[in-house]
């Protein structure tokens, strides 16, 4: 094993492959970078989302180490047709558009401790979201932490794309348990989608009425301040990018309470400036992605000063 590296891919019981941690792991820290070596997406592909033809070649454009590697790789259907098993193999094994050796030996949860992103979808880190121990399996989500599905929304996903039912933390809740988690997950994702729309309607229309404005701006206000204490409480550990996008939210809602032409009162102790701060802090933990998501929030702050005052 290299220097440095603090992981190894090993048989798990029940799973095939996966990684585990051969050392300490802090959260923040970036466990390895992964370099894409396939990508065959088709913009705009109604029914398949990969170009066969294209894959194909670059399948064959491999080296013979990285295609003996990749042909490793898990095929949901390994009596299939022998044509179809590099499709087979890349879409069951991609990440952020394309595919990733390293990274495409993680196994799955709903809950992971790690987060893979890429802002430009051909280098990708795998980052801790919280410390793992030594000889603790790494594990990443297959589905995107941010979107908040409930128990049968994950469900339906993970055995549509990768043929397999999970049982991880998440999963295994049950009765009261489980229906509370869902009930909180529908209320932080409706509350974020809310207040989206509201942003791209004030957007759209900026001669919306001040008056009609300002109530909206306190009632999404507190409801981002509701949404923010569920997620570091209640949903702690199951969606980091949500936080991030809730303080980026409250930014820019605060934001709007300060400029001219919708000047109101917030319940707010924290400036814009600050909020972005807490934004960033969060976002330094979780990958390059996050800090872009950040650096174009600071942009719209700038246009929001810009157009209303």
């Amino acid at each position: 094993m290299d220097v440095g590296v603090k992981f190894e891919v090993r048989e798990i019981e029940g799973k095939g492959l996966g990684v585990l941690a051969t050392s300490g792991i802090e959260r923040g820290e970036t466990v390895w970078e992964d370099s894409v070596i396939l990508n065959a997406r088709v913009l705009g592909g109604k029914d398949d989302f990969h170009n066969t033809s294209l894959l194909n070649r670059q399948v064959n454009q491999l080296s013979s180490e990285d295609r003996e590697e990749f042909l490793s790789l898990n095929d949901p259907e390994p009596d299939g047709p022998k044509e179809m098993k590099n499709g087979r193999i890349y879409a069951n094994n991609t990440y952020l558009d394309g595919c990733y050796l390293h990274s495409s030996r993680m196994n799955h949860s709903c809950k992971p401790n790690v987060m893979l992103s890429s802002d430009d979808t051909i280098l990708a880190e795998v980052v801790a979201l919280r410390n793992i121990l030594p000889g603790e399996e790494i594990l990443v989500s297959y589905l995107r932490t941010s979107a908040l599905e409930t128990k049968n929304e994950r469900s339906e996903k993970i055995k549509t794309n990768w043929k397999f039912e999970c049982n991880c933390e998440l999963c295994i809740l049950g009765g009261e348990d489980q229906n509370k988690n869902d009930q909180r997950r529908e209320e932080v994702r409706n509350n974020l989608n809310s207040i989206d729309k509201f942003f791209d309607e004030v957007w759209r229309n900026p001669s919306m009425l001040p008056e009609v404005v300002r109530p909206l701006i306190k009632s999404f206000f507190l409801s981002a301040e509701v949404t923010l204490q569920i997620l570091c409480c209640e949903l702690a550990g199951e969606s980091d990018a949500a936080i991030v996008a809730t303080y980026l939210k409250m930014a820019e809602l605060v934001a709007f309470s300060e400029c001219e032409k919708f000047r109101t009162t917030l319940s707010s102790k924290h400036s814009p400036v600050e909020l972005m701060s807490l934004a960033r802090l969060q976002a330094t933990l979780m990958g390059k992605m996050f800090l872009s998501n950040c650096k174009t929030t600071e942009r719209e702050l700038r246009e929001l000063h810009e157009e209303f005052g």
